[in-house]
């Protein structure tokens, strides 16, 4: 077997050469702030789907209160409204799942900005940078915070489905004929 300094030309694979314009230092400034839209991102996109949540069980409930009942069928308009209560139920599920996990992308942006901030206080130790960042590895707020902003959010759309599930609950007892409703 041949070592590499024996072996022929055409053989030998050397390593590409890194070329003058590329810095470790520009490459962790560039994924800090892809990282930093990433985290940036999460959180707009929990605002849009809670708010577009809130937006659609509003028009719903507005064409509830809309209805013109004088020449309806009692008994199709509890059968459609059974559908409109049990599909802003799904929407609710739906949109409480999207919101957990925009929550956990945007921890995990987190973490990964702070790994990197890691890697600065560990290579510049004599400078003291541990005492310019408020968060680091272990400091950085838990996925699940109470009162929190996505706290909130979440909670909103949570008594928003639970009031639609009760909503298609009270027409399917309307419907079954139960008059203790």
């Amino acid at each position: 077997m041949m070592n590499a300094a024996e072996q022929p030309e055409q053989m030998r694979v050397d390593k590409p050469q890194v070329p003058a314009t590329l810095s470790a230092d520009s490459l962790l400034t560039s994924e800090f702030d892809y990282i930093a839209q990433s985290a940036f991102q999460a959180n707009e996109d929990r605002a849009r789907v809670s708010t577009y949540y809130v937006v659609t069980f509003g028009t719903l409930v507005g064409a509830f209160f809309s209805l013109q009942v004088e020449n309806a069928v009692l008994d199709n308009l509890h059968r459609a409204l059974i559908i409109v209560f049990l599909t802003l139920t799904l929407f609710g599920i739906s949109t409480l799942l999207q919101l957990v996990r925009l929550r956990q992308a945007w921890t995990e942006s987190v973490r990964a900005l702070n790994q990197i901030k890691a890697y600065y206080i560990d290579q510049f130790e004599a400078t003291n940078l541990n005492n310019a960042f408020r968060w680091q590895i272990q400091t950085i707020p838990k996925m699940y915070k109470p009162w929190s902003m996505a706290f909130l959010l979440a909670l909103q759309v949570a008594l928003l489905g639970g009031v639609s599930l009760g909503a298609a609950v009270y027409f399917i007892g309307l419907l079954a004929g139960k008059t203790m409703w």
